[in-house]
């Protein structure tokens, strides 16, 4: 099966990917078990400063939800890249889990996770077509307003790549 040039895909859309954030303890949000990689906690940051902090329909605009929703994509595929060196050794994104901090009587929240589920599927084409599930809540971790979780398929071969490394570093 041919691997698709997602990294490319990403400089077409003039995303670039960032480190992953000094606060995310890495070894609890991203985890591999056998051919999938599985990431929490991707929130909203940018040059690594969280962004547009608070509750949607109180202290952060649908507008500005939907930037962050952005940047909360961007992120988590930085954590996934971080996990596999290149979004190319990504198969296909199964999960996506979009946890929003909301007012009480905040009913938008379709409108917050499409921007997330419509810029996975832009860069992964058919490899993005994912199951999601979307959730208001009170508070999130540092105030942010948003967070991404998810599953991803890794292709076999990237698998066995981790697991000699793995090996040679015990």
């Amino acid at each position: 099966m041919k691997k698709n040039n997602f990294e490319a895909t990403l400089a077409e859309l003039f995303i670039e990917l960032p480190t992953p954030y000094s606060q995310l303890d890495l070894a609890h949000s991203v985890v591999m078990q056998d051919n999938r990689l599985y990431i929490s906690n991707a929130l909203p940051y940018n040059h690594g400063r969280l962004q547009h902090a608070g509750k949607i329909g109180i202290d952060v605009s649908l507008d500005q939800a939907t930037q962050a929703a952005r940047m909360a994509v961007v992120m988590f595929l930085a954590m996934a890249k971080h996990q596999l060196t290149s979004i190319n050794n990504i198969k296909r994104i199964r999960q996506i889990e979009v946890e929003i901090a909301c007012a009480a009587n905040f009913y938008d929240h379709f409108r917050v996770a499409d921007i997330v589920s419509d810029l996975i599927n832009n860069i992964f084409g058919r490899s993005g077509a994912h199951f999601r599930k979307v959730h208001g809540v009170v508070s999130l971790p540092y105030n942010a307003c948003i967070s991404l979780s998810g599953e991803i398929d890794v292709h076999s071969k990237m698998r066995k790549i981790l697991d000699i490394g793995s090996q040679q570093s015990q």
